[in-house]
């Protein structure tokens, strides 16, 4: 059907041919019908536990399970019927977008702070967006990523005026100040005279080239280094994260994107099915793991000439479940950006730990794969590891685009 979330209806020759609105239907018919069978699972355990204290010996003892049994196909049954329910929720949207739509007033209005759109992104870069897509989400999904602490922004390769979002226009756009920065220079308040960082500046590299007597005016690595001086964010509304997952901290690429299974079943989709989009790139990744570890993670040792292995580190980034979740280098730059500029708020902070970072999907130019490090004195730094790095700062910022 398309937007399958989870179980689905048996489909005949003669139900195929069916409009979009009885396919609707049927959808919300067999939510309402599993939904009546929980209540009916749950009137049974209720009833059996009530009388319980007129059983003993085995016969309580088979009370007790009547009703785990009975409690665990309650659950069943709503988490099903909440999965039909959001795929019809799905198909409407998509037969009838005018009317299901979430407008940019009403996101703003369910995320409050946590909403980062075309206005945003207007104040802080100076135009509008080329491009502003229809937000992808559901109402109930916007709920769900507030309580979590995700933030609902709008992504953008280039603005309306011709820019290209690359790191390099990012900084310049900016000219590389902080909010705090530019409120002390332009209000000349007491702030100015608390030292501030820039926003973002690979400050080793300029060390390094001292130590190394290149010139120290060549420009930072990531404006000329090709892909990464062209690369630009992927146009579209995401859920992201300010901080790395907890769990994700300190482990190399392959278990941060464990992590991110995970927190995906458990928190994000907890109680429910997962959309089958996000299933079959879970899948991939599953299939692929044992020789993509052969592959690069146990060749941590090794030269990284051997082309094998850097190609093994290439596809652990760009399988479909890091492509989904995780960010590229310059959606994370955007992303601190945008958020501090218009706020004053940084995601990234350290809360006590050194050099907290995110690791993206992005490949740096000598194989490796690219992460953000947070605030520091030296503001954002750019970095890059092999994938079977461990460090105790480094996780992932969780972000999910919506499944077609």
């Amino acid at each position: 059907m398309g937007f399958e979330d989870g179980p689905s209806l048996p489909v005949s020759k003669k139900e195929m041919t069916t409009t979009p609105d009885q396919e609707i239907a049927a959808l919300f018919a067999q939510a309402e019908k599993l939904e009546k069978e929980a209540d009916d699972y749950e009137n049974r355990a209720d009833t059996e536990e009530m009388t319980e204290f007129l059983l003993s010996g085995e016969e309580l003892e088979e009370s007790k399970i009547k009703q785990i049994q009975w409690r665990q196909m309650e659950e069943k049954k709503r988490s099903e019927a909440a999965s039909f329910q959001k795929q019809a929720e799905r198909l409407k949207q998509k037969t009838y977008p005018e009317l299901t739509e979430v407008s940019f007033e009403e996101a703003e209005r369910i995320m409050g702070r946590l909403f980062c759109g075309p206005r945003q992104i207007h104040e802080t870069l100076g135009d509008y967006p080329e491009t502003i897509p229809p937000i992808p989400f559901l109402r109930e999904e916007l709920l769900r990523a507030k309580e979590l602490g995700q933030r609902l922004i709008l992504y953008t390769d280039k603005l309306a005026n011709g820019t290209k979002l690359t790191a390099s226009e990012l900084r310049k756009l900016t000219g590389n100040e902080t909010f705090r920065s530019k409120l002390a220079r332009t209000h000349k308040s007491w702030m100015s005279r608390v030292p501030e960082p820039e926003l973002f500046l690979n400050q080793d590299a300029v060390e390094s080239r001292k130590k190394s007597n290149v010139n120290v005016d060549q420009p930072e690595w990531y404006e000329y280094a090709k892909p990464q001086s062209q690369e630009t964010p992927r146009t579209a509304w995401r859920f992201t994260e300010d901080n790395p997952l907890e769990k994700s901290l300190g482990k190399n690429y392959l278990e941060q994107t464990e992590v991110i299974i995970d927190y995906l079943r458990n928190n994000v989709f907890r109680g429910e099915a997962v959309p089958e989009e996000y299933e079959v790139a879970i899948r991939e990744f599953e299939e692929r793991k044992e020789n993509l570890i052969s592959r690069s993670l146990n060749k941590k040792d090794r030269l990284r000439v051997v082309m094998g292995e850097v190609e093994a580190d290439y596809e652990l980034a760009d399988l479909a479940v890091n492509q989904i979740f995780r960010e590229r280098y310059t959606e994370t730059l955007y992303r601190l950006v945008l958020v501090e500029q218009a706020s004053g708020e940084k995601g990234l902070e350290s809360s006590g730990r050194e050099d907290v970072s995110t690791w993206t999907n992005s490949h740096s130019f000598h194989g490796d794969l690219i992460n953000i490090e947070g605030w520091s004195e030296k503001g954002l730094r750019v970095d890059s590891y092999q994938p079977a790095n461990k460090r105790a700062g480094l996780g992932v910022c969780f972000s999910r685009s919506a499944p077609k």
